[in-house]
């Protein structure tokens, strides 16, 4: 018998021990509960199951084939794991009760990404259990108060079919700080160059951060035409920008407005590996990336382009 298979991230153990097991005719038994989407042995199996077949009636999701017998209790996706009663008819053991479940759900320590895992039995995506920011910490940057002052970065992103964008911005504050925020955010990317045109004559900022790989990379050329500096941006800037400003989250160095498509933005923040390095992931992300995207390489454009003390500021521009 193999316990919480959804921690087991490949297939070579479990091959071994099944080998063992059909040498003395025998039958491995597999008992866990849910785990990461597309990830490990467990994701891997259910979706074999569900390709021979494996059909679901209400909480319960099954197959048996003469090689492989699926047994699922869980949640539908469709259903509110906020409805106990529901839930409970996922969980057919007699112990775990209603009363039980509201006990688990109210509990302080308590995640709806855990609740749904170990109480649901559903399946999360990878941002669910392992967040980019700490929301907290994030709630704690938010500042409408003070006024920016000094050179304007603005940097534009999309996401991957361009069915949305972004402008973002960031400015120097007192001390060492930087101010970032989301300019606008809207469907499709037309829009775009006539409000970068429009930021463009009310800042004279430094200017346009694009990533020169990225969806947005087809507005580089007609920004250029309108007499627009454009600062292109490699992957591994891309990768600067993003664990930048991830550090600059971490060490209060940044401040920001609050502004919803933002903060949805930074909320919804998925990771993917680059080299040694990591970025911001737009296919995977839970949100729009575009506005954490665009504030991001606003940021590195600011401190890459423009002052990065205070004392460079003092520098460059007075007191």
């Amino acid at each position: 018998m193999a316990d919480e298979l959804h921690r087991w991230g490949d297939a070579e153990r479990y091959a071994i021990l099944l080998a063992g097991v059909q040498k003395r005719d025998g039958r491995l038994f597999g008992i866990s509960t849910a785990g990461v989407k597309d990830e490990g042995l467990l994701w891997a199996m259910r979706e074999r199951a569900l390709e021979l077949g494996a059909k679901r009636s209400n909480a319960y999701l099954g197959l048996r084939t003469g090689r492989l017998a699926w047994h699922e209790w869980s949640l539908p996706p469709e259903a509110d794991p906020r409805d106990l009663e529901a839930v409970a008819d996922a969980n057919p053991a007699p112990w775990v009760t209603v009363e039980l479940l509201r006990e688990r759900f109210e509990s302080p320590s308590m995640t709806l990404a855990d609740f749904r895992r170990f109480s649901c039995n559903q399946w999360v995506e990878r941002a669910e259990v392992e967040a980019v920011f700490d929301p907290h910490r994030w709630a704690e940057l938010e500042n409408g108060i003070d006024p920016p002052r000094g050179p304007v970065v603005f940097a534009i992103d999309a996401t991957m079919d361009r069915g949305a964008a972004a402008i973002g911005v960031a400015q120097c504050m007192d001390g060492d700080l930087a101010l970032v925020d989301c300019v606008e955010s809207g469907a499709g990317i037309a829009w775009v160059l006539d409000r970068a045109l429009e930021l463009q004559r009310h800042h004279d900022p430094l200017g346009f951060v694009i990533d020169a790989g990225g969806p947005a990379n087809t507005l580089i050329p007609r920004l250029q035409e309108f007499g627009i500096s454009v600062i292109e941006c490699s992957m591994r800037e891309v990768a600067q920008a993003s664990t930048g400003f991830y550090d600059a989250v971490t060490a209060g160095t940044v401040r920001h407005r609050g502004s919803p498509p933002l903060n949805q933005s930074v909320q919804g923040a998925v990771k993917r590996s680059l080299a040694q390095s990591w970025a911001f992931d737009r296919r995977k992300a839970l949100a729009d990336p575009a506005p954490l995207i665009a504030a991001a390489l606003a940021l590195w454009g600011l401190r890459t382009h423009g002052p990065i003390s205070t004392a460079a500021f003092r520098e460059r521009f007075g007191d």
